[in-house]
């Protein structure tokens, strides 16, 4: 039985043809029968799979550098989970950089987090700039998830988006009406921890990512 193919959001093509949106429980499936390459870093976004993009080091270090900076922040007051599951039913299974969730006893057993779950989505972006500023902040105000971070490692700079909101003139037809751009030498704290203040800076790599 061969394997199912995804793809990447950049090759999206409009085929004139009618397309097959998968569920997130014809996801789940999939896993189960070994239809989907255990190799693939694989996402369910809006019914399609998409393939996701490799880390350059840049992003490797950021990740570190975000993880470090949100456990210190957060501590035992919440979950901070990353590059793992949050189900946005019935079409979409994203696993974001990072996700800040309520605690819950039992560690959500039996299910992954969902909107109501999610406090805080991050999301790295260097090569995946335009996608994550546009599809994923959409599908993540569509979910009324509260607040994302998008830091954009090439113009070292995190925009802090808020107010999720309808936008039917969009592409997507949701987006966040409050996005501020926030410097690598200023602070930003998150909606539910106003006196937390995270240093930009500590969330990027010490150098600018060399342009490929």
């Amino acid at each position: 039985m061969s394997a199912l193919t995804p793809v990447r959001m950049d090759e999206a093509v409009d085929t004139g043809c009618e397309r097959k949106l998968w569920t997130v429980d014809e996801y789940h499936s999939f896993a189960g029968l070994g239809l989907l390459n255990t190799e693939d870093r694989i996402e369910l976004i809006r019914g399609e799979l998409i393939h996701k993009m490799t880390q350059g080091s840049a992003h490797a270090i950021s990740m570190r550098r975000i993880s470090r900076a949100l456990q210190r922040a957060m501590g035992e007051r919440y979950e901070v989970q990353s590059q793992l599951p949050i189900t946005l039913a019935p079409h979409s299974e994203p696993e974001p950089d990072f996700a800040v969730l309520r605690t819950l006893e039992g560690d959500y057993e039996g299910r992954h987090p969902g909107p109501a779950d999610v406090l805080l989505v991050v999301e790295v972006s260097d090569t995946t700039i335009v996608t994550d500023s546009t599809s994923k902040a959409a599908l993540y105000a569509e979910f009324d998830i509260p607040e994302y971070w998008n830091l954009n490692l090439r113009d070292r700079m995190l925009a802090v988006c808020r107010e999720p909101v309808p936008m039917p003139s969009s592409q997507y037809g949701f987006g966040y009406r409050s996005i501020t751009l926030v410097r690598e030498t200023e602070t930003v704290s998150p909606l539910f921890e106003a006196g937390l203040g995270i240093l930009v800076g500590e969330m990027l790599p010490r150098s600018k990512p060399i342009e490929g």
